[in-house]
């Protein structure tokens, strides 16, 4: 991440989101190219993710199928409700995206 005045925006580039509870990786299935789960890390393109600057935020979209679908596939919730899953959909949303510490953001 690059300070540019008060924000840290994401340097260009994809990433791998890992979960820093498990140590498992932001995932995008192969089986529906839809449900996004926490796998081990191996680095394939369906691990990564690009941030793409959204409003006051980010759209999470994945590096695998982007050239397939015009539009990409992008991190969203299931619904609008407590312990919705996040799902993989080709309608962005905005995510509030603040660094943690040096590499982390939550």
């Amino acid at each position: 991440m690059v300070k540019q005045g008060y924000e840290y925006l994401p340097i260009p580039g994809p990433y791998m989101l890992l979960n820093s509870r498990s140590g498992t990786a932001l995932d995008l299935s192969g089986a529906d190219r839809q449900t996004v789960i926490g796998y081990p890390a191996h680095g394939g393109e369906n691990q990564q993710w690009e941030f793409i600057l959204s409003g006051n935020g980010y759209a999470i979209r994945s590096v695998w199928l982007s050239d397939k679908y015009d539009c990409g596939l992008y991190l969203t919730v299931q619904a609008l409700q407590d312990h919705a899953p996040v799902i993989a959909t080709p309608f962005p949303v905005s995510w509030d995206v603040r660094p943690v510490d040096e590499g982390t953001i939550q």
